[in-house]
């Protein structure tokens, strides 16, 4: 699904969830300037992962299955 607000435009997509990793997570992922060094005002990814329980986390380890 879609959404624009006027903060930008936003999409939501549904993954089912992997074995022994937590499920119903919502991810964030936004571009941001680099504010220093050799890549000065290029974008950079950033995203913050929410728990269904209201934590939020920027490890993306628990987006990798376990036996990798």
């Amino acid at each position: 699904m879609r959404w624009q607000t006027v903060e930008g435009i936003f999409t939501l997509l549904h993954r089912p969830g992997l074995a022994d990793r937590p499920d119903h997570l919502l991810i964030y992922v936004t571009k941001r300037p680099i504010a220093e060094g050799p890549f000065t005002g290029m974008l950079e990814d950033v995203h913050h992962i929410v728990y269904s329980d209201g934590t939020v986390s920027i490890d993306s380890d628990v987006l990798v299955p376990p036996d990798m």
